[in-house]
């Protein structure tokens, strides 16, 4: 586990960082100096231009963590490897643009009801997009090598704080919001080009596109590279979809309120993110040593983790909610939105518990599985947005996400199961819901302060000091046990 920690931790940091800075853009600046039209179109341009990625990288992510490990120990075969996925991933960028031209038309009248706007940034969409295609190359080149902090700042940080930095730009009106809109160019290639130089210098890659070396493997790389497509585009859609379709459905406005009330439940997630790009290295090379009992371990131990993060994340979140949309500037308008937070919060919390089950599975020989089980949750997907969303507006689509969470991974759990007999969960799992839900009922009996900062602290603070002692005194989780032991034997040792 100490790369897996050492690495999760650090990006941890980082993704935390950028949760902070992007609460202060989320909830703060957009709200105060920005329409709910205006916040819906900036979310539709960056949702758009991220569903069209997997296409566009055409599923290298996983594929360079999945291979990498055969060639990791020979530099001509890197070279090969890392030029026949840039290659690759220009080659589904062209399809993409082929894709948009050909369905101009029908995209155009899809928006042009309630969200016209975004008809007009076409080119920024795939600006954007091709700026995020090279970052995907460079980022799976890191990966792979289990080097995951960078990407994570530049992607979660750097690009946020830019962003900030636009819509100040636009608060003293040196800037309109078109030219905003823009800037999105410039704010991406800074991150794309500080990747590419920092993969070069830790280590230096050569284009070799001879693919002497790799010529056995290229059938078994390209096969790999559709399933992961696939998967990736399916993963994309399930992640977007209700984005895209809130915009077409209800317009740019309803999508505005509906991505900043979806920013505060998703941070309940992000632990998780930082887990799962280490740990997917770290599992193609088990699965390359057929070391099924450490992979057994790994997804207990993480589900249990995560599931404590989570829990903890959850309780903070949905006792200080009426408080966190009182720091939002013109609250008012974006108050529809405080009924969707639980229900992604739960959505969140389900995903978390059920550990590295998507990467499990693609890093393993089974990963033709994920394929099936991913178009078949993103047509619920769609067809649950589809319905859901015209009857109960924004509720409808974060109802549509609960369903689609609960399916996608119980249906994981279960083909994981029936191949491995792996389960994530043990009776430590239940033991953190029930305190989570104890905790949470008698939330209801706390005092309020009119002050709603000292409400915060007040309400997280009794929450801190009841659930962190009840999952250490029950020995739930070995990891934070030993967290928490070095933390009171280093504090005992100044004293």
């Amino acid at each position: 586990m100490g790369v897996l920690l050492k690495q999760s931790f650090w990006s941890s940091l980082i993704i935390y960082l950028g949760v902070f800075i992007g609460f202060v853009n989320s909830l703060i600046l957009f709200p105060k100096y920005l329409k709910t039209e205006e916040i819906g179109l900036l979310r539709q341009i960056i949702s758009a231009a991220t569903l069209l990625l997997p296409i566009a990288a055409f599923g290298i992510s996983g594929t360079s963590i999945k291979f990498y490990p055969e060639f990791s120990n020979d530099v001509k075969s890197k070279n090969e490897f890392f030029s026949l996925q840039f290659f690759l991933s220009l080659l589904g960028f062209s399809f993409v643009l082929l894709l948009i031209f050909i369905f101009n038309q029908q995209i155009i009248n899809f928006f042009s009801k309630k969200s016209e706007l975004i008809i007009n940034y076409f080119h920024i969409i795939v600006s954007i997009l091709l700026l995020l295609t090279i970052s995907t190359i460079f980022e799976s080149y890191l990966k792979s090598r289990m080097h995951i902090i960078l990407p994570n700042f530049t992607n979660g940080v750097l690009n946020r704080i830019f962003t900030g930095f636009s819509v100040l730009l636009l608060s003293t009106s040196i800037i309109n919001f078109h030219e905003m809109i823009i800037l999105q160019i410039p704010i991406y290639s800074v991150g794309v080009i500080i990747l590419i130089v920092y993969s070069y210098n830790k280590e230096k890659f050569l284009f070799d596109f001879s693919f002497k070396k790799i010529k056995t493997k290229i059938n078994n790389i390209l096969n790999f590279n559709i399933y992961s497509l696939i998967s990736g585009f399916g993963n994309i859609i399930i992640l977007n979809i209700d984005i895209l379709m809130i915009s077409a459905l209800l317009g740019l406005s309803d999508t505005g309120v509906y991505t900043t009330a979806f920013y505060i439940a998703i941070i309940i997630e992000m632990p998780r993110r930082a887990i799962s790009q280490i740990s997917t290295p770290i599992l193609s090379k088990l699965f390359k040593e057929k070391n099924l009992n450490m992979v057994e371990n790994y997804y207990k131990i993480v589900s249990i983790n995560q599931l404590i993060i989570g829990s903890l994340l959850f309780l903070l979140l949905i006792s200080n909610l009426e408080n966190i949309f009182n720091i939002i500037p013109n609250k008012n308008n974006f108050i529809d939105g405080i009924s969707i937070v639980p229900i992604i919060c739960i959505a969140k919390l389900i995903t978390m518990s059920s550990s590295f089950g998507s990467e499990l599975i693609l890093m393993s020989k089974h990963y033709k599985f994920s394929v099936t089980s991913i178009i078949i949750l993103a047509i619920i997907t769609i067809f649950s947005n589809y319905i859901l969303i015209p009857k109960y507006g924004i509720d409808g689509a974060a109802y549509a996400a609960l369903l689609s969470s609960v399916i996608f991974n119980l249906t994981k759990i279960i083909f994981i199961y029936s191949k491995y007999y792996f389960l994530p969960f043990s009776i430590k799992s239940f033991y953190v819901i029930f305190t989570t839900i104890f905790i949470y009922l008698i939330t209801n009996y706390f005092p309020s302060y009119e002050n709603f900062i000292i409400d915060i602290i007040f309400k997280s603070f009794i929450i801190i000091i009841l659930f962190v002692p009840i999952i250490y005194f029950l020995k739930i989780s070995i990891d934070l046990n030993k967290l928490i032991d070095k933390f009171l034997n280093n504090n005992n040792l100044k004293s």
